[in-house]
Protein backbone atom coordinates (compact mmCIF):
# COMPACT_ATOMS: atom_id res chain seq x y z
CA UNK A 1 0.00 0.00 0.00
CA UNK A 2 1.21 3.63 -0.66
CA UNK A 3 1.46 5.37 2.53
CA UNK A 4 0.35 8.97 1.37
CA UNK A 5 0.23 12.19 3.75
CA UNK A 6 -1.87 15.18 3.29
CA UNK A 7 -0.85 18.53 4.83
CA UNK A 8 -3.27 21.13 5.52
CA UNK A 9 -3.80 24.37 7.20
CA UNK A 10 -7.58 23.45 7.75
CA UNK A 11 -8.60 25.43 4.88
CA UNK A 12 -8.02 22.85 2.32
CA UNK A 13 -7.57 19.23 2.03
CA UNK A 14 -10.66 17.63 3.70
CA UNK A 15 -12.17 16.71 -0.15
CA UNK A 16 -8.75 15.26 -0.85
CA UNK A 17 -8.69 13.20 2.47
CA UNK A 18 -11.94 12.05 1.88
CA UNK A 19 -11.38 10.85 -1.99
CA UNK A 20 -8.21 9.04 -0.99
CA UNK A 21 -9.15 7.37 2.14
CA UNK A 22 -11.76 5.40 -0.02
CA UNK A 23 -9.07 4.07 -2.39
CA UNK A 24 -6.20 4.16 0.19
CA UNK A 25 -7.42 3.94 3.55
CA UNK A 26 -4.18 4.37 5.85
CA UNK A 27 -3.63 7.80 4.22
CA UNK A 28 -3.55 10.45 6.97
CA UNK A 29 -4.44 13.79 7.63
CA UNK A 30 -1.76 16.32 9.15
CA UNK A 31 -3.28 19.70 10.47
CA UNK A 32 -0.84 22.45 10.69
CA UNK A 33 -1.78 25.89 11.59
CA UNK A 34 -2.70 28.81 9.33
CA UNK A 35 -0.41 31.54 9.38
CA UNK A 36 -0.64 35.24 7.68
CA UNK A 37 0.34 34.93 4.40
CA UNK A 38 2.22 38.27 4.95
CA UNK A 39 4.74 36.76 7.34
CA UNK A 40 7.58 35.72 7.55
CA UNK A 41 8.18 32.19 9.89
CA UNK A 42 12.34 31.63 10.49
CA UNK A 43 11.36 28.81 12.16
CA UNK A 44 8.92 25.99 11.37
CA UNK A 45 8.40 23.20 13.96
CA UNK A 46 6.70 20.46 13.71
CA UNK A 47 5.60 17.75 16.05
CA UNK A 48 7.86 14.22 16.36
CA UNK A 49 4.62 12.71 14.24
CA UNK A 50 4.18 15.28 11.52
CA UNK A 51 8.02 14.95 11.10
CA UNK A 52 7.67 10.65 11.35
CA UNK A 53 4.80 11.07 8.45
CA UNK A 54 6.62 12.97 6.48
CA UNK A 55 9.90 11.65 6.10
CA UNK A 56 8.00 8.14 5.94
CA UNK A 57 5.41 9.10 3.07
CA UNK A 58 5.82 7.69 -0.82
CA UNK A 59 3.05 10.53 -1.80
CA UNK A 60 2.86 13.69 0.32
CA UNK A 61 0.13 16.39 -1.00
CA UNK A 62 0.44 19.41 0.69
CA UNK A 63 -2.39 22.01 0.94
CA UNK A 64 -0.80 24.20 3.42
CA UNK A 65 -0.83 27.84 1.52
CA UNK A 66 2.18 29.27 3.42
CA UNK A 67 5.22 29.59 0.98
CA UNK A 68 7.48 29.09 3.86
CA UNK A 69 5.64 25.87 4.67
CA UNK A 70 5.95 24.08 1.79
CA UNK A 71 9.66 25.17 1.76
CA UNK A 72 10.03 23.78 5.08
CA UNK A 73 8.60 20.77 3.72
CA UNK A 74 10.49 20.12 0.72
CA UNK A 75 14.11 20.36 3.02
CA UNK A 76 12.88 16.90 4.50
CA UNK A 77 13.13 15.21 1.65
Amino acid sequence: MVRIIIISDGKYGDRAITNIKDRFPDTKLIQLPEYDMNEIIDEVEFTPEAEDAINSAELLINYHRHPDIAYEIASYG
